[in-house]
């Protein structure tokens, strides 16, 4: 049993350090550049991972609320798309050598973001604010 559930660490690790080198050096659409890979998350049978990501954006243009989750929606899109998968899995299957190579589905983790508003958001109140 803790062989097992170490194993399924390992590999977990290893694909989530692969997917992001993957994602970085072979993709060429700009959008993946903006993102990190966070968490994967492997089912116990090994056949399926939840991949777990942040988009990041460049808060020092405070880009509209609106046009960054449209932007985020279509990142989604784009890593849930099945040719895409497809091709992310057989470049996962080059670089990580195991009999099957978890079927693959990418969530957006927005704690990052959101932890990054509410700290600008607190900054903005702290300024503006006069402490006696």
């Amino acid at each position: 049993m803790k062989r097992s559930i170490y194993r399924s660490k390992k590999l977990s690790r290893m694909i989530q350090k692969e997917l992001s080198w993957i994602l970085h050096r072979h993709i060429m659409d700009p959008r993946m550049k903006k993102i990190m890979i966070l968490h994967v998350d492997l089912r116990r049978d090994l056949s399926f991972a939840k991949v777990f990501f942040s988009v990041f954006f460049s808060y020092s243009k405070m880009i509209s609320f609106s046009r960054k989750e449209k932007s985020s929606k279509e990142v989604v899109e784009l890593l849930n798309d099945r040719q895409f998968l497809k091709m992310v899995r057989y470049l996962l299957a080059q670089k990580i050598e195991i009999r099957m190579i978890p079927k693959l589905t990418f969530f957006q983790d927005r704690s990052i973001e959101e932890s990054i508003r509410i700290d600008h958001l607190i900054k903005l109140t702290t300024k503006n604010r006069v402490f006696s």
